[in-house]
């Protein structure tokens, strides 16, 4: 390099003898062209750090030549020469003109694969050498600014529609118009891409800035052609001298930035300009390295689905579905989508093909599933898909690998020796492959994911009512799983984080009774946020990428244009069949499945994080020789270039990975957008958003008791002083009005059960969430009546009258067999304590009438259990010693935590005060019991909440 700067700061003086300069010519031309050679062995371009562009390839280079053909000969001339059946070797023009004029908008192109370094863009090497304006955090900015345009879109979206559809159309605009900003041909960051003419390396001096802006070019000439996108130079908006002086880097400050001022060349700093780069550089994260996104931004979102967002009832009962979908229906589907992209780029191999499939296969139905709850879809639809989703990242991480391992491996990975075969592509025991990638990252993945699960459940366990403890330790042990699994094992991350948090959703006991709600809370706004981020990132990506020049003429014409869009039929109709061969099991298998949800769980595959982060971590092999092949296969891509008609090789190792990237955004983009958008108008259609019967009835139910109340609080308004000669009719007219929906008389007793099934549960949580209830108790009664509710869809009242009752001896009998005394006696209070809350809701009439007849075996058995347990159990005054103990303790903590919101306390005063009762508490929480009381089946509920301000215990 050094050898190059010297002899082009001796040709560039023109007052230098022309002898001297043709003997240096010819005494450094042969230097160029083994250069030249050791560029094309990979040591040139981005192998060798720099972001040039590996045009030279053998050729001898003479100034006087190229001087004549680049600078002063007219461009169509000089095309001329290069043409071959019509068209202009592109590579050819480039590599006679570059050590005198580069295009600098194929700085990022490369005419031939190499054997170095990760692929990396030009503007990322700028980016590493601005050291001022880098200070300004442009990756927060990002952050903080997609989140605010998260809020914003949410808010105006309506309801029918994600807001994650106009986000990514508002970030893929972005992304276009910071491309298009950055790529003017004017804009000063281009002469940094010259800057190996400059005699100061990193720097723009006087002589790159004239060959950037064509100041000693022919007018009509190949690289005035080139200059600041005009063959004027006057035309340039900046010139050296206004940039080659101290900058602001805030607007107020009064102090600037002297980083070289008036020194006669240009840093990366000094090239900066709001206009070129600020909102390019304020989408710098699009850049973020794949790894980072996976490690940071996929533990959180699969622990959050995998605990707090599905159903553990319902997931049960639909695994063999889930399982079906999420294994054998993502390879059916991914290899569909790969024979159908190899048929239309048959040039590839089909497994290049299949790899672009297995990562279109990849689901997030994130923005669906949000929607389904929207739009009152059955639960058990949003569980399937939600679910399929968890599982389907895992199974397509697996086969993502092995695929991968199969096309080849990086230039810095040694292969192990079964996959090495005889030296060829392909010749590896890829069968062997398959088997170490299955057991490594499947069965270890689970094996991991249980492992880690039940050591956050012990863990847990051992903490009492410490948000910031437990908060802690599952957000650590979410990361912590994902980097040990997937860094440091090199298994599979999303599998294992997806099993612990399956596992601590079953366990969810094992989390404090008042941190549950806390934590559930947490990570679904986590789970927001970094779904923001996400499909922003997306967004900036597709729209920097559809415009980048450097790249398009490699990916947007080999495969065509055309061929990328139609990834979007193809990965329709690949799931659309995969669904349609497994539809006779799926609808047999779990809670069944109509046509109408085959539809919905069809149409709602959309694409997002796992798929993205796939991609991304593949374009980093770019021109890699290793990874995809070193020889092209001898054909060229003839087409058409600003209104030219030009020809370049194709590269595997160029084509491949970039034409992966633009169709995973494609994909992303697409099923976002348009199926977003038509989901809800789709549900409509198929007349799924119409409330089912057992909805309806207890909407009537809750609609009948909400004006009873509200008809005694405006009684009780009335008699008050202070609102004498309000018109209360005009208030009651305002309210929301009770609706009233028909039911059918034979539907109304299985509603009524459905809803009995709903407000015992919601009440066993409730005594939990008050820590009344053990974490074993709640355990046993959560899974019970979990398992009830999940069995419950397509059956009548009789069989969920034998149903109920054949879940209950179950439970009862396990209680038996564990011998456990202590939670089969705070079992049978906390059931006792639910129904009667049930009764005291419904009064157990109408359709709950017979609801009720049908619990009174069930009520008395429990009774019976219980004084049983109480005559024969010698023990048990001491356990009722200790819950009584624990109810004074909370009676005792809600009177100061009252107290301090009445002001009576302060907090310097009641947090201490709290911190010690809960010690307490904790050290009797031999899992905790409510109080019993003589009559447990009268009407009236007993009293789970101990009142702090109004009954005494």
């Amino acid at each position: 390099c050094n050898l190059r700067r010297a002899y082009l700061w001796i040709a560039r003086d023109r007052s230098i003898c022309f002898t001297f300069r043709a003997i240096m010519n010819a005494l450094l031309s042969a230097l160029l062209t083994c250069f030249a050679l050791a560029d094309a062995a990979g040591s040139s371009g981005h192998g060798d750090g720099h972001s040039t562009t590996d045009t030279t390839q053998s050729y001898a280079f003479d100034w006087n030549a190229s001087w004549t053909n680049c600078a002063l000969l007219p461009k169509e001339k000089l095309m001329d020469k290069h043409k071959v059946g019509g068209y202009t070797d592109l590579i050819a023009l480039m590599t006679e003109c570059w050590m005198i004029c580069p295009d600098f908008k194929y700085t990022d192109y490369k005419s031939q694969c190499s054997h170095g370094h990760a692929f990396h863009s030009a503007y990322s090497e700028y980016q590493e050498k601005v050291t001022y304006h880098a200070s300004l955090q442009w990756k927060v900015g990002f952050l903080v600014f997609c989140i605010l345009i998260g809020a914003i879109c949410r808010y105006v979206n309506p309801s029918w529609m994600p807001y994650t559809v106009s986000l990514l159309i508002v970030f893929v605009i972005l992304g276009i118009i910071a491309g298009v900003a950055i790529q003017a041909p004017d804009c000063p960051i281009n002469a940094y891409y010259m800057t190996f003419l400059s005699s100061t390396p990193g720097y723009v001096d006087q002589y790159t800035w004239s060959a950037f802006t064509g100041t000693q070019f022919a007018p009509g000439s190949y690289c005035a052609s080139l200059a600041c996108g005009s063959e004027d130079a006057n035309n340039c908006r900046w010139k050296f001298e206004d940039l080659d002086k101290k900058f602001k880097l805030s607007l107020m400050l009064p102090e600037s930035v002297d980083a070289g001022a008036g020194d006669g060349k240009l840093s990366a700093d000094e090239l900066w300009t709001f206009e070129c780069n600020f909102l390019r550089d304020l989408l710098s994260l699009a850049d973020m390295d794949p790894h980072v996104l996976l490690v940071v931004f996929l533990p959180p979102l699969l622990f959050e689905s995998a605990c707090f967002g599905i159903d553990m009832g319902i997931f049960k009962k639909q695994l063999p579905q889930i399982v079906l979908m999420a294994f054998p229906g993502m390879i059916m589907s991914s290899v569909i989508t790969g024979l159908l992209v190899w048929a239309a780029v048959p040039q590839w191999t089909f497994w290049v093909c299949w790899l672009i499939g297995v990562i279109a296969s990849a689901t997030d139905p994130v923005a669906v599933v949000a929607l389904l709850k929207d739009l009152g879809a059955p639960k058990t639809l949003g569980t399937l898909i939600e679910g399929e989703s968890l599982l389907n990242d895992g199974s397509a991480v697996v086969l993502f690998v092995w695929v991968r391992n199969v096309i080849g491996y990086t230039y810095s990975t040694a292969a192990p020796e079964w996959m090495a075969g005889d030296g060829s592509r392909y010749s590896g025991e890829i069968g062997i492959e398959f088997v170490r990638v299955v057991a490594q990252m499947l069965f270890y993945g689970l094996f991991f994911g249980f492992l880690f699960g039940k050591l956050l459940r012990v863990m847990l366990r051992g903490i009492y009512n410490d948000k910031y403890i437990e908060g802690s330790l599952v957000i650590g042990m979410t990361y912590f799983a994902f980097w040990f699994s997937e860094l440091f094992m090199g298994t599979s991350a999303v599998l294992a984080v997806v099993i612990m948090g399956l596992y601590i959703n079953y366990n969810k006991s094992c989390i404090s009774p008042e941190v549950l709600h806390f934590l559930h809370l947490f990570y679904e706004m986590s789970a927001h946020m970094l779904n923001t981020i996400i499909f922003a990132i997306a967004g900036a990506k597709l729209g920097l990428l559809s415009v980048d020049q450097s790249i398009s003429i490699g990916t947007m014409v080999f495969p065509s244009l055309g061929t990328i869009l139609a990834i979007y039929p193809i990965i329709l109709l690949a799931r659309g069949l995969s669904i349609a061969i497994l539809f006779p099991l799926v609808s047999r298998l779990g809670t069944g499945c109509t046509w109408k949800e085959a539809v919905i769980m069809w149409w709602g595959g959309l694409r997002g994080s796992v798929g993205l982060a796939l991609a991304l971590a593949l374009l980093h092999t770019a021109y890699d020789d290793t990874m995809w092949g070193s020889e092209p296969k001898g054909d060229w891509i003839e087409t058409e270039l600003n209104g030219d008609k030009i020809r370049f090789p194709k590269l595997d190792c160029r084509d491949q990975p970039f034409t992966v990237v633009m169709m995973t955004l494609i994909v992303v983009s697409t099923t976002v957008i348009i199926n977003g958008l038509t989901m809800a108008p789709l549900m409509r259609f198929l007349k799924m958003t119409e409330l089912p019967s057992d909805r309806k009835f207890m909407l009537n139910e809750a609609h009948e008791h909400l004006a009873q109340k509200i008809r005694a609080y405006i009684i009780d308004l009335e008699n008050k002083p202070e609102f004498k000669g309000v018109q209360w009719a005009g208030i009651e007219s305002d309210i929301v009005q009770q609706q009233k929906f028909d039911v059918e008389d034979k539907e109304k007793e299985k509603a009524a059960w459905l809803a009995v099934l709903n407000m015992e549960r919601a009440n066993f949580l409730l005594q939990f969430e008050n820590g009344i209830l053990s974490a074993e108790a709640f355990h046993r009664l959560e899974n019970f009546v979990a398992d009830l509710s999940a069995h419950a869809a397509g059956k009548d009242s009789a069989e969920l009258s034998k149903l109920y009752d054949e879940e209950f001896a179950k439970m009862c009998s396990g209680l038996k067999e564990g011998r456990n005394s202590d939670v089969s006696y705070q079992v049978a209070i906390a059931y006792l304590n639910a129904m009667a809350e049930v009764s005291h809701i419904t009064h157990d009439k109408g359709s709950f009438a017979k609801v009720a007849d049908e619990h009174k075996d069930n009520l008395e058995k429990m009774q019976q259990e219980l004084s049983a347990y109480t005559e024969s159990n010698g023990s048990h005054l001491s356990i009722m010693q200790q819950r009584a103990l624990l109810l004074v303790l909370l009676k005792q903590r809600g009177i100061v935590e009252h107290m301090l919101h009445e002001g009576e306390l302060k907090d310097l005063d009641a947090v201490p005060l709290i911190s010690e009762i809960n010690k307490k508490i904790h050290t009797q929480y031999v899992k905790t019991v409510t109080p019993f009381k003589q009559d447990v089946t009268s009407v009236h509920p007993v009293s789970v909440v101990p009142n702090a301000d109004k009954e005494p215990l």
